[in-house]
């Protein structure tokens, strides 16, 4: 149901309208009682009577109202409403006192307050003034009746920007009505009306003020914890891992160191086992077949030598890693000869030795 018709049901009217709709953002109706009412408040109604010149004030602590029936202070006249919910309604009394600002009797005039809160829902909170004054002129024939409506609803809803930041964060408007009831009648009750109207009037829109004055120090206030926040976590966040590009050349590079200290190391037991007189096998050089044999010019026959070796496939992909480096491949592909040449050399004693050709 409309906030408007569950205040309706159990509140009667009041005359005056002080503020309507006041927006506070960044808070619900639950926070506005905690920033502003609350027994802790850090915005309290203490602190804002002490700047406006209130002296002498008391707060009591707020308690839970019991009773069968719990109506407003407001009487219902020929109306019917329905009693307060018991179970979120509470009560507290203050005193106090505070400038008349007249130039008849009294600088000050000593007043009692008592407040009553209740949660009418989640997103709905009434929070009811009623005022009596003592120690000034027919002070005892009337009483100044307040009402604060607070409304909580999304931050969205507010024209946020939908994002799931705003979506948990919470706006609120405030509403303000009074009313002066007349105890008793007074011959001076059109005077009292309007003083005491345009002295509520003033305080409230002065109230409004200064508490958006206090939500913006508080988000600001957030947004530099937010700020502070983000600093630690990215200073805690690990360095973002390098383009794709970066890591592919740091691969390449080492592979490529890789693949020559390995050859390297080949290549020195290639000329210590060829300096023994090992010819089959030189650092990993495997002779895999015999087909053909070469021309040899002392006995007019026609033969050929191949010999097919393993590491022709390593060098190949050396070769692709160490374009850039040609100076290095030119030199191990040099070396690389020189060594097929002497492993031919020492087949060709081998098989001339055994026999196998003149």
């Amino acid at each position: 149901a409309p906030s408007s018709s569950i205040v309706d049901r159990h509140y009667p009217p009041l005359e005056l309208c002080v503020a309507s709709g006041v927006r506070l953002p960044g808070i619900s109706s639950e926070d506005f009682f905690s920033v502003f009412f609350a027994d802790d408040a850090p915005y309290s109604m203490k602190d804002f009577q002490l700047a406006r010149g209130d002296v002498d004030i008391e707060y009591g602590p707020w308690t839970q109202v019991k009773g069968a029936s719990i109506r407003s202070y407001k009487p219902p006249g020929k109306g019917f409403y329905a009693d307060l919910p018991a179970g979120t309604t509470r009560e507290r009394t203050l005193t106090f006192s505070t400038l008349t600002k007249s130039y008849f009797g009294p600088a000050y005039a000593r007043a009692t307050k008592v407040q009553r809160m209740t949660a009418l829902s989640p997103d709905v909170l009434v929070i009811e003034h009623a005022t009596s004054l003592d120690g000034i002129p027919y002070g005892d024939r009337f009483r100044v009746l307040e009402r604060w409506v607070v409304e909580s609803s999304a931050a969205v809803d507010e024209g946020g920007e939908g994002d799931a930041v705003g979506a948990r964060r919470r706006n609120c408007r405030l509403s303000i009505h009074g009313e002066v009831e007349m105890l008793r009648p007074c011959t001076f009750e059109s005077q009292i009306r309007k003083r005491a109207a345009e002295t509520f009037a003033g305080v409230a829109e002065e109230w409004c003020e200064t508490a958006r004055v206090a939500l913006r120090a508080t988000e600001e206030q957030r947004r530099r914890q937010r700020s502070r926040k983000d600093v630690r976590e990215s200073s805690a966040v690990p360095p973002r891992a390098p383009p794709s590009d970066l890591l592919e050349e740091r691969t390449r590079r080492r592979r490529r160191s890789e693949l020559l200290a390995r050859h390297r190391r080949r290549f020195d037991e290639m000329d210590a086992q060829m300096a023994a007189g090992d010819t089959e096998r030189h650092g990993g050089i495997e002779i895999v077949q015999v087909t053909t044999w070469a021309s040899d010019p002392s006995d007019g026959r026609t033969s050929s030598v191949r010999v097919l070796e393993s590491p022709d496939e390593v060098l190949t992909v050396l070769a692709s890693e160490c374009r850039e480096d040609e100076a290095k491949l030119l030199k191990w592909r040099e070396r690389k000869a020189l060594m097929v040449r002497r492993q031919s050399r020492g087949l060709l004693r081998r098989l001339k030795s055994s026999g196998a050709i003149d």
